[in-house]
């Protein structure tokens, strides 16, 4: 069991519905994460993509609030199968570190 280095864990839910599409927020939460790791989100699902119509995203400590934590939303076409996949990957002073992936589905209301 790994007890120490930098963890990241994430969950999202739908925020809003279109006809055409799903926002969905995203919950990013970190711990014992260095000042100086630089924290790579990528989208690899085609058709989703970030609020800013970007598939990738870096951050830094500097991004997250004082729980550690960072958001963000991804829209999620109706017409995609699959999830809004995607990973993250931490490197220090350019090193990478390691990755996470997170995928999920969100079920509509019945």
């Amino acid at each position: 069991m790994r007890t120490h280095g930098p963890h990241f864990q994430c969950s999202h839910q739908e925020i809003e519905h279109h006809p055409d599409s799903q926002l969905w927020e995203n919950q990013m939460v970190t711990k014992a994460v260095p000042a100086d790791v630089d924290i790579q989100i990528r989208i690899f699902i085609g058709g989703v993509t970030f609020d800013d119509m970007s598939i990738e995203r870096w951050i830094t400590l500097t991004d997250l609030n004082e729980l550690g934590e960072y958001y963000f939303r991804m829209y999620h076409p109706n017409s995609v199968s699959a999830s809004a996949c995607h990973y993250i990957k931490a490197y220090q002073n350019g090193v990478y570190l390691g990755e996470a992936y997170y995928g999920g589905v969100l079920f509509p209301d019945e």
